[in-house]
């Protein structure tokens, strides 16, 4: 089995779980993903250290763990960006109405469309809508 059969099973298994910040959110869905994809995670080192701080102890540990307190500066700095169409498992970030932090909600490449979490489930947007895309 290949990294995005694996992808797409990992996200079968997602479906039907509500949003927890911390638990279940967009950094442990799509870190657990790449793990599951990749065999590492891109940001084993950050989850589920968050969930109970403030937007400014946030940004010291982005920056404290990346380098940079911007997510989108942060994945650039760390990863490769996407240029063009995000390939299938490319990690990938919209703008999110969410006011969690890092104003970005990230999410995964899955062809046209990119999976992202949403309140009660997984959600699909076109891949249009994405500001970047690492891998």
């Amino acid at each position: 089995m290949g990294p995005h059969d694996r992808l797409i099973r990992y996200v079968k298994t997602q479906r039907g779980r509500r949003f927890a910040l911390g638990e279940h959110d967009c950094f442990t869905f799509t870190n657990d993903a790449w793990r599951t994809m990749h065999g590492v995670g891109y940001a084993d080192q950050i989850v589920g250290q968050y969930a109970g701080l403030g937007p400014k102890a946030f940004a010291k540990l982005m920056r404290d763990t990346f380098g940079k307190s911007d997510i989108i500066q942060a994945l650039d700095f760390n990863m490769s960006r996407v240029a063009g169409f995000p390939p299938k498992g490319a990690l990938v970030a919209v703008e999110s109405d969410r006011p969690y932090f890092t104003g970005y909600a990230l999410g995964l490449a899955m062809g046209t469309q990119a999976v992202f979490i949403g309140e009660v489930d997984v959600i699909y947007l076109p891949v249009t809508q994405i500001k970047g895309a690492w891998l």
